[in-house]
């Protein structure tokens, strides 16, 4: 794990001096809300709208894996209302925060919240079953790449907001009527599409799709594990070779995040096409602005798979 020593000493310096610098005043009357990384801060945009002033704290195009919060945005926070994070390993610094801060109104909301959890566990062809791997021990914290998951996200969401602010009840309600209904619709095309298609496994540079691969019948075999920080071991390398032939692949997956080396090299050694497979932990700059969210992400990926598992 990477050790991130300014905001490490930020956070120091911030707990420690006497005299901490003046906290900015408050600019709205409206919810103050912040949000850990991207898919929290769509789905939450798309529920509270403008009847709350919301920021995202993991820029776009950052390894949420990998981030932690500067002495400025510990001080934001202390005007916040609410924090909504998604837990299960993706965000530890929220509990080191979380006793830090002077603001003690601030409500600390998990959206992964009576998700059901899957097991970080692969499917491979030593064992034919899930199990543990190296890299994939824990609770896969993907959980919304599954529209039925992103529907608890989003029903999280949109309690915390009724609570905090009763009077835009009806406003809340019908956006999250909106999001509900828009998943449904997705994970609608999703069943139709793939479940008469004849190929089920997909080779993915990281193990990102559990959730998605559980809620549509597939396995995906995975180059690296949840956190995609490190090469596979030459053995790891030489199992999915070795699957991806007996399987008769002809697309390996990329993620616009992941660095494509390992499984470039790959997809030549098995004569397998490229293509990409967005986890939507966060989008680039030039897809914030085109407009792309989670419903357009999700439809690519299921475009992708199925030109993949034909």
């Amino acid at each position: 794990m990477k050790f991130h020593l300014f905001p490490t000493l930020c956070l120091f310096l911030f707990l420690t001096l006497g005299c901490p610098p003046p906290e900015p005043p408050r600019k709205s009357e409206k919810l103050q809300i912040f949000t850990t990384f991207h898919p929290i801060f769509d789905f939450t945009t798309k529920i509270a709208g403008e009847k709350a002033d919301i920021r995202n704290l993991i820029p776009p195009g950052t390894d949420a894996h990998d981030w932690e919060p500067s002495a400025a945005e510990m001080m934001a926070l202390e005007h916040a209302d609410i924090l909504f994070y998604n837990g299960l390993g993706m965000e530890p610094w929220v509990e080191k925060i979380r006793g830090a801060l002077r603001n003690k109104n601030l409500k600390f909301v998990r959206v992964s919240q009576d998700v059901p959890l899957l097991e970080g566990a692969c499917t491979c062809a030593k064992h034919g079953t899930p199990h543990s791997h190296a890299g994939y021990a824990g609770d896969d914290p993907h959980i919304w790449l599954s529209p039925e998951n992103a529907k608890k996200m989003a029903e999280n969401i949109y309690t915390a907001l009724r609570s905090a602010d009763a009077e835009n009840t009806a406003f809340y309600d019908e956006n999250y009527r909106k999001f509900t209904a828009a998943c449904d619709s997705l994970d609608a095309d999703f069943r139709e599409t793939l479940a008469p298609l004849p190929k089920k496994d997909i080779f993915v540079s990281h193990a990102g799709f559990g959730y998605l691969c559980h809620r549509y019948g597939l396995t995906q075999h995975a180059v690296e594990g949840l956190a995609s920080r490190s090469d596979p071991s030459p053995a790891r390398m030489a199992e999915i070779i070795k699957t991806a032939r007996e399987q008769g692949a002809r697309v390996i997956f990329l993620e616009s995040l992941a660095d494509p080396k390992v499984t470039l090299e790959i997809a030549k050694t098995v004569g397998a096409k490229i293509d990409t497979l967005n986890p939507y932990e966060s989008l680039l700059p030039e897809e914030i602005a085109a407009g792309e969210d989670y419903f357009s992400v999700m439809r690519r990926n299921l475009t992708a798979l199925e030109s993949a598992l034909k």
